[in-house]
């Protein structure tokens, strides 16, 4: 705005010192005689021109609703120099965001994998221990049977360093923001006088809705508050982790990837 005010002022300060030249010659110039009366006309149409355009300028300048001038060149640059810093920030964010996503899903894909094989395996588990039970004793059943236990307790211990690994990687990459990230994230979305309060990290949601889906299958919605960071539920629902309730986008559950 400042830049186009001063393009329009150099204009006029332009024009009106031609006038000033053009008013002085005329003032110099001897009385015409009768065959100059054209050339006078002229001039003097030149001279109440001039003077209309100056005044359309200047009463523009002071105008309150002043508009931006139609020089598409110096609007760009205008725009380009306003929005150039944060589309860069963004577009950092973006590709920081997007690389950590696909990391968290391929290490919950994999995780999904290693669960249902020891599901599978521990219901075969299960059935090899009823039919050894309900067969005859024998020599060979303590033998057998103390083997199935070995097994069972090598799967439990690979579960857990699974689920160890798991979390070791959120907390390292997804941990809770500090209350400088809450308070930036905050003024950016024009809640500036809102009051910055402790939110959970991405583990904590996870286990919740985890939880949720094990005690309640059939309804493994769970309601979020402000104790739920926006980014981290925005950023579960772009990559198909979570869903929203059909009615209520207050409630979020974990996708069913077995479905």
């Amino acid at each position: 705005m400042d830049e186009a005010k001063f393009e329009m002022k150099s204009c006029c300060d332009l024009l009106w010192r031609e006038l000033l030249e053009l008013q002085a010659q005329l003032n110099c110039t001897p009385a015409a005689p009768e065959h100059a009366t054209s050339s006078n006309t002229v001039l003097q149409e030149r001279e109440r021109h001039l003077k209309a355009e100056i005044q359309l300028l200047s009463e523009s300048l002071t105008n309150s609703d002043f508009t931006l001038p139609t020089n598409s060149l110096l609007l760009r640059e205008l725009v380009r120099k306003d929005l150039e810093p944060d589309s860069e920030k963004l577009e950092q964010l973006l590709s920081l965001l997007q690389f950590n996503c696909e990391q968290l899903r391929q290490d919950t894909e994999n995780e999904k994998n290693v669960h249902e094989s020891l599901m599978l395996l521990h219901s075969s588990l299960e059935k090899n221990i009823a039919e050894e039970k309900a067969k005859d004793t024998s020599s060979s059943q303590p033998e057998s049977l103390l083997k199935v236990l070995e097994v069972n307790t090598k799967l439990e211990k690979l579960y857990a360093t699974r689920a160890r690994q798991m979390i070791s990687f959120v907390q390292q990459h997804f941990p809770a923001p500090t209350k400088e990230q809450l308070r930036g994230w905050n003024m950016k979305h024009g809640k500036s006088g809102s009051k910055v309060v402790s939110v959970q990290s991405l583990q904590s949601i996870l286990e919740i809705l985890m939880n949720k889906c094990i005690e309640t299958p059939s309804d493994a919605y769970i309601v979020t508050d402000d104790t739920f960071w926006p980014p981290y539920i925005e950023m579960m629902l772009r990559y198909g982790i979570v869903q929203r309730h059909p009615q209520n986008e207050a409630q979020i559950k974990l996708t069913a990837y077995h479905l």
